[in-house]
């Protein structure tokens, strides 16, 4: 399964430090690199993905959005951009457009648990909690020991009034991650 080792603390299990700014020198620098990359080539999709997901830990998500977009179109079957979009347009609290960037990610990448966690807490931001339930499920067939997914699963159930599952999830949830 492939990883995404961009984005958010908050929404994603495989980044733990996205928010760790930098050093504002070293970004400025940084920044300034990646658009001499750009300048001299405007189909480099990883410098527009790096560019983005920078602005990204600078909270412009606008920015960070607009350079994954530019990133997606130059090479659109790349599965962690259009992940690390998602999980932009999440932390920007566009979950519609989140979730349709995830439904990307699982398209090219049926088997990204992590994928379908994601969409799954889109959708329930939204309302939809039975198709965030349902993917959940989904992340769980794939991935057994997502805590995140029992977890979700779990809040998603006591949306609907179904607090046994919802303890069962929670109960899951800690089984597989107890910390």
């Amino acid at each position: 399964m492939e990883t995404h080792d961009s984005l958010s603390a908050t929404l994603s299990p495989h980044s733990e430090d996205w928010l760790a700014r930098p050093k504002q020198a070293d970004m400025e620098q940084t920044l300034a690199e990646l658009e001499q990359v750009i300048q001299a080539n405007p189909d480099h999709a990883a410098a527009y993905n790096n560019r983005g997901l920078m602005k990204a830990s600078t909270g412009d998500y606008s920015g960070a959005i607009a350079d994954l977009t530019a990133a997606i179109r130059i090479s659109p079957q790349n599965t962690e951009i259009c992940y690390d979009r998602g999980l932009i347009k999440a932390a920007s609290e566009d979950y519609v457009s989140a979730a349709a960037d995830f439904t990307d990610a699982i398209r090219l990448t049926p088997k990204d648990a992590d994928a379908y966690t994601y969409r799954g807490l889109a959708t329930f931001y939204v309302g939809d909690i039975q198709s965030a339930i349902n993917d959940y499920l989904a992340s769980l067939q794939i991935d057994p020991d997502n805590a995140a997914a029992y977890y979700n699963l779990g809040l998603a159930r006591s949306a609907l009034g179904d607090y046994r599952g919802a303890i069962a999830d929670d109960t899951a949830a800690i089984e597989v991650n107890p910390q």
